[in-house]
């Protein structure tokens, strides 16, 4: 016995169910759209009166879904926002005079772009929808739509949802259902029925982490000719990016043109690829809040322009800012590290804290890579160690190299190796003389604190400029707790000074043995 098919409401109301789950957004308001007539070719949404679709409270819900699919008046608008800011999808509403929603199916498919392709109420452009697969902020939402809108070549392109606030209602496609013009398309071209859209929308759906993925600028690709070339290329358009990106209004449009010339007489010297290029200026130029239309006009006349000039060899100041060209996680260690490459400049080890602030971590390429760097705002700067991280590898610390292993036998070198402060009866006086005072009844070492950092800043140390209470973790973590303590003592005329000892078992010598006098020849009589 088989079951009865369902009837066509039953099927209608399904869809409905579907649409709704997938265009889930606002949740305490909608529009709602009137088609009244077609004008100049494009389907007027306005009513008698000229105002636009009504704003009503409450959800979509999954009965306003049905009239949607089944009514040839009235049409449902969904805002991508719910109201804490999250969204599960967004569009590109391409509307360029002349171009063809064919025009924009086929871009799509030659970029592999991951959005469904819906045809607009003017049958010009076209709707791009991008589907979540989970809720993500609005910001992330539109950075991916941002992104993906520079790697098309049009250039009127409105992104919905805006990067804050509620952004405006959406019309949403398959109005009247198999009767609509606002159909997805197949290859080809031809028009998807409800019931096909639906399950090539839901299998679109990706995943919070593509949704990232998809904001991150593609990584500058050297080519050919001379490797010299190509690694000065690769440096050029990081400090390039920077700058545009950080660039205020007012000349923002001539730095851009400018900068793309000076890349185009790169890309003419066979140093690095154009896609390349074309697309991280781009994407500079949109963190600028330069319209899209006119930094794809400034992107491609810059490069055009540069390419029917050489470069100018004499002339390399490129590397005014830092480029990460990998960040590898060190583990193990008592202090979180991490090693970056930094192109052209070599590698740097460092506390993750001395990474993250750009002024310390600019001193300390002054103090180890003698290079200093152009300031960065710590917003870049944030961006830029968050794409490296993305890529970052994971390396266990050897255990020779840890920080107790080597504070270990930087605190041999200063307590054994020197030579020792007298005691006479418990008493450490000498160690004002910068000597390490043996109490053997005690079982301490005393010394002043100064005394070890002088100690460390004369070597190679990698302690050299840690502050006093990291080198207090660091002796506590290489003697053990309980064996390194901050005591006052009686010293010379003070009373009170404040000195430091360690548990003399703790830090026990390494083969360390008197040498025997020299002989001493007797006197000739």
């Amino acid at each position: 016995m088989t079951s009865a098919a369902p009837n066509e409401s039953e099927q209608e109301r399904a869809q409905a169910a579907r649409l709704y789950d997938l265009f889930r957004g606002a949740d305490h308001r909608h529009g709602l759209y009137r088609v009244l007539r077609v004008v100049d070719g494009k389907a007027e949404i306005k009513d008698e009166n000229g105002n636009g679709p009504a704003d009503v409270k409450g959800p979509p819900t999954v009965a306003l879904w049905e009239m949607h699919l089944t009514s040839n008046i009235w049409q449902l608008g969904v805002s991508p926002v719910r109201a804490d800011g999250m969204c599960r999808w967004g569009v590109l509403d391409i509307d360029d005079k002349g171009v063809d929603f064919e025009d924009v199916v086929a871009q799509v498919a030659a970029q592999s772009l991951p959005v469904v392709v819906c045809r607009s109420k003017s049958g010009r452009g076209g709707h791009c929808y991008l589907f979540a697969a989970d809720w993500v902020p609005q910001a992330d939402m539109n950075a991916a739509l941002r992104a993906t809108a520079a790697r098309l070549p049009f250039k009127k392109i409105d992104i919905f949802p805006p990067a804050d606030g509620p952004g405006n209602w959406v019309c949403m496609p398959y109005g009247e259902g198999e009767k609509t013009n606002r159909y997805a398309a197949k290859t080809g071209g031809l028009a998807m029925t409800v019931a096909e859209f639906l399950v090539v929308a839901e299998n679109a759906r990706q995943s919070p982490m593509v949704i990232a993925a998809l904001t991150r600028p593609p990584m500058p690709e050297s080519v050919v000719a001379n490797s010299e070339g190509s690694d000065r290329a690769a440096r050029k358009l990081a400090a390039f990016v920077i700058e545009i990106a950080e660039a205020q209004e007012g000349g923002r449009a001539k730095l851009l043109y400018g900068r793309a010339k000076d890349m185009g007489r790169m890309i003419g010297a066979g140093w690095i690829v154009e896609e390349a290029v074309f697309d991280a200026l781009l994407d500079a130029s949109l963190r600028a809040r330069l319209p899209y239309g006119e930094a794809v006009d400034h992107v491609r006349n810059g490069i055009k322009d540069g390419k029917r000039e050489p470069p100018d060899a004499s002339s390399d100041d490129s590397d005014l800012y830092p480029v990460i060209d990998k960040l590898v996680v060190l583990t193990g260690g008592v202090v979180p590290e991490w090693r970056l490459t930094l192109r052209s400049r070599g590698e740097i080890t460092l506390p993750v804290r001395e990474v993250v602030h750009f002024y310390t971590f600019n001193l300390r390429c002054s103090e180890k890579l003698h290079r200093r760097f152009h300031q960065i705002k710590a917003a870049r700067w944030d961006e830029m160690i968050d794409a490296a991280l993305r890529y970052a590898e994971y390396e266990a610390v050897e255990d020779d190299e840890r920080h107790t292993a080597i504070m270990m036998e930087q605190l041999r070198g200063f307590l054994w190796d020197r030579h020792a402060g007298e005691n006479e009866e418990g008493k450490i006086d000498e160690v004002v003389l910068h000597k390490p005072v043996h109490v053997p009844t005690e079982n301490r070492i005393y010394f002043l604190l100064e005394d070890f950092e002088a100690f460390l800043r004369r070597g190679n140390s990698r302690f050299k400029n840690e502050t006093r209470e990291n080198l207090g973790r660091f002796i506590t973590a290489a003697v053990g707790k309980g064996n390194y303590k901050r005591t006052t003592k009686s010293v010379a005329s003070n009373p009170g000074a404040n000195v430091r000892y360690v548990t003399r078992s703790a830090v026990p010598s390494v083969g360390t043995s008197s040498l025997p006098l020299p002989p001493i020849e007797p006197e000739p009589v």
